[in-house]
């Protein structure tokens, strides 16, 4: 989908909030959690992490709603194969 949908010249631009999303939102989290855990408890660092999780997932699956139809255009190399079938 990546490949198919970002413009040539967004792409490596793209990749760079990619990759420091990546890199920086488990030390985010740690951080959530080790304030919320100090302050009000380690019981409620959990479960305010996973409400934290749920509400933010819910909230980007509104938001891209486009990506839940998504079908890859289909081109001749990459079809598959049909059942064989004789001609005789």
């Amino acid at each position: 989908m990546w490949n198919l949908t970002i413009p040539d010249d967004r792409r490596g631009r793209l990749a760079g909030i990619e990759l420091s999303v990546g890199a920086g939102g488990p030390q985010i989290g740690d951080l959530r959690s080790g304030v919320i855990g100090a302050r009000v408890g380690i019981n409620a660092a959990i479960w305010s992490g996973g409400a934290v999780c749920l509400g933010l997932t819910a909230l980007i699956a509104a938001a891209a709603r486009g990506l839940w139809g998504y079908e890859p255009p289909v081109s001749p190399s990459t079809r598959t194969p049909g059942p064989a079938t004789s001609t005789g």
